[in-house]
């Protein structure tokens, strides 16, 4: 609530700000966005305590229906992270009213929701119990999203509990039914496929952890989510390290690490670095595990992470000492033993404080199933867990009678693997001992040869090498020349691409400048307007006013990007001249016609004084956007109660087609920059009125294209003329 106050009033501001000087509206906006930006990040986390204060108050008022539960849930979620004893109550309000509801989705929830806390707080056994009640709901009235995410919240404590088979059993139901059922979400997809990869990496499949490392990066590019690429890309380079292939795990990494600093992700850059490290090192290249390991460490700093300080200093002791540099090696390696330490009490530590909570979790759990559990309850909890049991029995017997037969299946694969070899190996010996007797038989005929015309090749040798002399003097200077020429050819080919390259690099540096400077204001300005008429904050009459301010200044930004996209496509020659006969005379009053709207609001009088048709070949689209242009612009530089006239006379095979107007007029130093394909030159009109300066350069690059051209005459303060001409069509 407070972001979007805070956004309507920067709105407000702006628009304000928008009758200043530019030089005052840039530095006023900059205020602007610093101030509010500023306010925000101070407000971020005393709005998610106010968000919890006001769902307890709602809480509270709420009567005891579905609201009620799904209120308890959200603010479970909001707590549960950070203190689960204070979050288990709402969960437990919300599973008792749904069963007296007899909401069985809501008491699904309510249940898987409770397993979290558990989890959170390493009590397994109550957590899995929460997760197998809220499957048994979901099963029975088909809820196959809520079991996906209770497979996949059974999965996560299975893995916790180093019971890997399980948890990849788990995994991939999740993944099944996320594929069948939720096939749009590609964020949860990817997550599922990158758990499964994650679980073959530590039961050492490598081959099946890469498999599933890489189509969970396939589904991540989809999603754009830079972060969670970064590490789905470091990850596959760790395990092709693990395979022995350093220099593909190099690859990932640096391909890793640009998401990671575009995001400011540093534990996924310490990671990246760390990885190189181990690749370096198994590369053999201690002085770049020394170079990787120095920025790795300075980032690590930065996080005070000590897992990853303890992981750098022990390559860097490993570089050291093969670089013989002991010193630093045994520095090194004191430091990550104190790192290693302090981490095991940390762990010990962390491990106390949980078997603690667990414990005082077991006390509160039995005194409230004293209370509130029955003998008969009991007993059929127990039955239910004996079912349970004798499923999974039946389930782990399928799965080691499947692991049988893959491990048959593999090993027959192997064996024949492995004779295919052999025979390849027999082959191939065979066919070197077979060359190797071709060669030296061809040795031997080659002997013999040379040996027969040793004596006539004396005695032509001395016959003809004046001859021969001179032929080979001849060919060589004939070959040279013949080569400096096509050497000239190939340079001026090149010299001439890389012109192109640089005009084309040229208009790629300026597109890209047009778009972040000119299209931003009049996008954020209209942003500003659509949030204002969403506010509901205005009278009708302030409606109709910035609708009006909405359609002009959507009209100007569309024509900015119609000129500049078909700038851009004429630049990249993407433009194809399509020559046809047409009448002048219609297009340039149809042209007025749609600038009388524009020329009114400054009392301009706008007329055309074409009396008869005039018929002109050239292509259409092209001479219709030049007049356009030409019209537009003299609009935008004639003062109010000035006048602008089109005209058009016959010069011989031509027609001159002029737009005269009683404006601004142009200093004689600018006129030379209108029609220039270097820069963009551009001014404000009389209204303040602003352009991308690419309007008359399209403009002459459309009539040249048609066979014309195009110049202007003008006066500092007294207006401007615009004249083109265009081939007459033939009779």
């Amino acid at each position: 609530m407070v972001t979007s106050k805070l956004f309507c009033l920067f709105s407000i501001l702006f628009i304000l700000a928008s009758h200043l000087p530019p030089k005052a509206v840039f530095s006023t906006v900059r205020l602007l966005i610093t101030a509010i930006l500023l306010a925000v990040c101070l407000t971020a986390a005393a709005q998610q305590q106010r968000r919890i204060d006001s769902l307890q108050t709602l809480l509270k008022t709420l009567p005891p229906d579905t609201n009620r539960v799904y209120t308890g849930i959200a603010l479970f979620r909001m707590l549960v992270a950070s203190d689960p004893q204070r979050a288990l109550p709402y969960v437990r309000e919300a599973l008792a009213l749904s069963q007296k509801l007899r909401d069985p989705k809501a008491e699904g929830g309510s249940y898987a929701n409770m397993g979290i806390a558990y989890d959170i707080q390493s009590d397994f056994t109550q957590a899995m119990e929460c997760y197998f009640k809220a499957l048994r709901i979901y099963e029975k009235i088909g809820y196959q999203v809520g079991l996906a995410i209770v497979y996949n919240n059974l999965a996560n404590t299975y893995s916790k509990r180093d019971d890997l088979d399980e948890a990849l059993s788990y995994y991939r139901r999740s993944l099944e039914l996320k594929r069948r059922f939720a096939p749009a979400d590609k964020v949860g997809i990817g997550h599922s496929l990158n758990n499964i990869a994650t679980i073959y990496d530590r039961k050492k499949d490598f081959d099946q952890a890469l498999r599933y490392y890489l189509e969970a990066l396939e589904v991540k590019r989809e999603t754009k989510d830079k972060r969670s690429l970064g590490y789905t890309l470091s990850n596959i380079g760790i395990v092709y390290e693990k395979r022995g292939q350093s220099e593909k795990c190099l690859e990932y990494q640096r391909k890793a690490l640009p998401l990671f600093e575009e995001v400011r992700e540093n534990v996924g850059i310490a990671t990246a670095y760390s990885a190189m490290q181990q690749a370096y090192l198994s590369l053999n290249q201690p002085e770049k595990v020394i170079e990787y390991g120095e920025k790795g460490l300075e980032m690590a700093r930065k996080l005070g992470s000590k897992l990853h300080l303890e992981v750098i200093s022990g390559h860097l002791a490993e570089a050291y000492s093969r670089l013989k540099n002991y010193e630093k090696a045994y520095e090194n390696l004191s430091w990550r033993t104190s790192l290693k330490d302090s981490l095991n009490k940390e762990q010990d530590l962390r491990k106390y404080e949980r078997l603690k909570a667990g414990y005082e979790l077991e006390k509160q759990q039995i005194a409230n199933e004293a209370l509130q559990k029955d003998n008969r309850l009991k007993a059929a909890e127990n039955l239910a867990l004996l079912r349970d049991q004798q499923a999974k029995e039946a389930r782990l017997q399928l799965t080691e009678l499947s692991l049988e037969q893959q491990s048959e299946r593999r090993m027959l694969e192997k064996l024949n693997f492995d004779r295919e070899m052999r025979l390849k190996q027999v082959e191939t010996a065979r066919l070197r001992k077979e060359q190797q007797a071709q060669q030296t038989e061809l040795l031997l005929k080659a002997a013999v040869i040379r040996q027969q015309y040793a004596w006539g090749a004396v005695v032509g040798v001395a016959l003809l090498s004046l001859g021969v002399l001179s032929f080979v003097l001849y060919r060589n200077n004939r070959a040279k020349r013949r080569d400096n020429e096509l050497l000239s050819r190939q340079k001026e080919e090149i010299h001439q691409q890389n012109r192109r390259l640089e005009e084309l690099n040229a208009i790629k540096d300026k597109l890209f400048s047009i778009v972040s400077h000119d299209f931003r204001s009049p996008l954020n300005s209209l942003q500003g307007l659509l949030v204002l008429l969403q506010s509901e904050l205005l009278t009708e009459a302030e409606m109709k006013q910035l609708m009006v301010q909405l359609s002009e200044r959507l009209g100007v930004t569309l024509h900015l990007l119609e000129n500049l996209l078909n700038w851009a496509s004429s630049q990249m020659e993407g433009l194809r001249v399509r020559a046809t006969t047409f009448d002048l005379k219609a297009l340039a009053e149809e042209n007025v016609r749609l600038a009388q709207g524009l020329a009114a609001k400054k009392r301009i009088s706008l007329v055309s004084h074409l009396d008869e048709s005039v018929p002109v070949h050239a292509d259409k689209d092209m001479v219709n956007l030049v007049i356009r242009n030409l019209v537009t612009n003299a609009v935008k530089f004639t003062r109010p109660e000035g006048q602008i006239v089109l005209s058009a006379a016959a010069a011989g095979k031509l027609v001159r087609i002029s737009v005269h107007d009683t404006g601004l007029g142009i200093a004689r130093e600018n006129i030379g920059k209108l029609f220039s394909t270097a820069t963009a030159f551009t001014t404000p009109g009389t209204a303040y009125e602003k352009g991308t300066g690419l309007g008359l350069t399209l403009c002459k690059d459309f009539v040249v294209r048609n066979g014309g051209d195009i110049w202007v005459e003008s006066e500092e303060g007294k207006g401007s003329v615009f004249t083109f001409t265009l081939p007459l069509a033939e009779n």
